[in-house]
């Protein structure tokens, strides 16, 4: 077992998400990237054509991207952090906290945290581990 280097591409508390669930994404193309960048913004589908910048530079030959939920948060306060990437004989294993206790602005969030893991995909399947939560 050994613990692989990730980069931090984006956090944020996605509050014109059009993703609502806490199921990762994990995205090995640019195409891909860039859609799955919008709608982690709320930008373009049933909102409408808008697009925003073109994502973070990401090299798909050297890294994977990972993305990680919290799901459906009803105030703000709440987060979502990979705390380590740890490859198994077998498999990757993206191990994240959630984080928070609720904020006072009564907003519904959809806290994520995009990462780039220094391995193209492929090498082995990534899984997401939910560690339990901290203050």
């Amino acid at each position: 077992m050994s613990e692989l280097s990730f980069r931090e591409v984006e956090y944020g508390h996605g509050a014109g998400s059009r993703i609502k669930n806490s199921e990762p994404i994990i995205i090995v193309d640019f195409d891909t990237w860039q859609n799955d960048w919008n709608r982690i913004h709320g930008i373009g589908g049933a909102r409408g054509g808008l697009r925003l910048a073109e994502p973070p530079a990401v090299d798909f030959n050297k890294e994977t991207v990972v993305v990680v939920f919290r799901g459906e948060c009803s105030s703000s306060g709440y987060g979502i952090k990979v705390i380590h990437v740890v490859e198994n004989a077998h498999t990757i294993s993206v191990r994240v906290k959630k984080t928070g206790e609720g904020g006072t602005a009564t907003v519904m969030t959809y806290p994520y945290q995009i990462i780039a893991i220094a391995i193209p995909f492929g090498t082995k399947p990534i899984n997401v581990e939910l560690i339990r939560s901290v203050k």
